[in-house]
């Protein structure tokens, strides 16, 4: 009898533990893959610097909701430096000046987050697509460089790229934002 109440005891007061949520930005990733060529080729690549705000919550899905987040476009890193290069300086620059991406979270649910995308001063709502597991959360969609405002951007990367895309740059961008909901627990 006294074997039994031991793990009763124990999970009784675990269920009254008040655990709370953070993001820990040492261990979330922003990445990407964009398009090239006639066979719509897909070039991964990622952001090394960015930030994402949230504050500290009751549950991973209440973590989400009303996080900010800021990218750094010179941080952009696909693994091959000359590529870096060329596509900071043809797509990520306006007027020798970095394009800012920023964004807020506007409302969440079990299967979506609408987020506020700001490019570079033109604002658009975009769903994405959450997965929560094992206190990973990944945010994901689908962004049409076009309908958010960087078609010149887009425009000066095709003409760059022209042959080596074989005359195709598409202006769809998979993106995802993963992080880890780090949990903490008092009794």
């Amino acid at each position: 009898m006294k074997m039994l109440l031991v793990p009763l005891m124990m999970f009784s007061l675990n269920s009254f533990a008040n655990c709370t949520y953070s993001v820990d930005n040492t261990q979330s990733q922003v990445k990407w893959t964009a398009f090239k060529t006639p066979k719509k080729v897909g070039v991964d690549g990622k952001f090394t610097k960015f930030q994402i705000n949230t504050k500290t919550a009751q549950s991973e899905l209440d973590l989400i909701k009303g996080a900010t987040f800021t990218i750094d476009t010179t941080s952009v890193n696909t693994g091959n430096p000359g590529r870096d290069k060329t596509i900071f300086n043809s797509f990520f620059q306006l007027n020798k000046k970095p394009i800012t991406l920023a964004g807020q979270v506007v409302s969440v649910n079990e299967k979506e987050t609408k987020v506020l995308f700001d490019f570079n001063g033109t604002k658009k709502e975009v769903t994405m697509n959450n997965t929560i597991a094992d206190g990973k959360i990944t945010l994901s969609a689908t962004i049409d460089m076009v309908e958010v405002g960087l078609n010149s951007s887009l425009a000066a990367l095709h003409q760059a790229c022209k042959a080596l895309h074989e005359g195709k740059t598409w202006s769809d961008v998979n993106i995802s934002v993963e992080t880890v909901a780090v949990k903490k627990c008092s009794k």
